[in-house]
């Protein structure tokens, strides 16, 4: 993650994205139980990034926020999941570079990147299932909120909470998609011989 330069000090390395996120593509590919894995190291650092933005935070990160946040309201006018589901991730990736820490903002965007890139994490599910939208409203608001006014032990939770809910949501959906899985091979043709 550090590279160090001869006479020139000490600084994150660029190819931290692909060495970090390919091995890990392959893994979700082979495994996509561990998809999880990411949302709990999520879960431990965007609720340090949460904690800490709402502490550094300067009126520049702030306006960066709450811009990001808007564009996420807007994105859902587009029924556009995939553009939302970026927009959420620019939203999140604005407070960890607002707690102003060079190495968790660049774990943060790998993990990101992890997230976009993998075929089996299905961003879009939370975003075109009814009711869903409005309670990721609801918590990014109360992050932004946090964050926006300077309540650090607050800004953790709503960071955690949305996380839980996100995890939760996310295992729901895949047992209700097995469920139908299951449902479907009941009445297959092939199912009947």
């Amino acid at each position: 993650m550090l590279k160090t330069r001869r006479g020139g000090g000490t600084y994150v390395d660029d190819r931290l994205n692909a060495e970090f996120t390919n091995p890990l593509l392959e893994i979700f590919r082979q495994r996509p139980e561990r998809r999880y894995d990411v949302l709990e190291v999520r879960h431990a650092l965007e609720g340090l990034a949460a904690y800490q933005a709402a502490l550094k935070s300067t009126e520049a990160d702030k306006l960066i926020i709450r811009e990001r946040y808007d564009e996420l309201m807007q994105t859902h006018e587009s029924r556009d999941a995939m553009a939302e589901a970026k927009a959420d991730t620019e939203f999140h990736l604005a407070i960890a570079e607002a707690a102003d820490n060079l190495v968790l903002t660049h774990i943060m965007r790998d993990l990101f990147t992890l997230l976009r890139e993998s075929i089996s994490f299905n961003l879009d599910s939370l975003y075109t299932k009814p009711g869903i939208y409005q309670l990721l409203k609801q918590q990014h608001h109360e992050l932004l909120t946090a964050v926006i006014n300077g309540e650090p032990d607050r800004a953790k939770k709503a960071a955690q909470d949305h996380l839980v809910f996100v995890e939760q949501t996310l295992q729901n959906l895949a047992m209700e998609e097995a469920r139908e899985e299951r449902a479907l091979r009941r009445i297959s043709p092939f199912s009947r011989n």
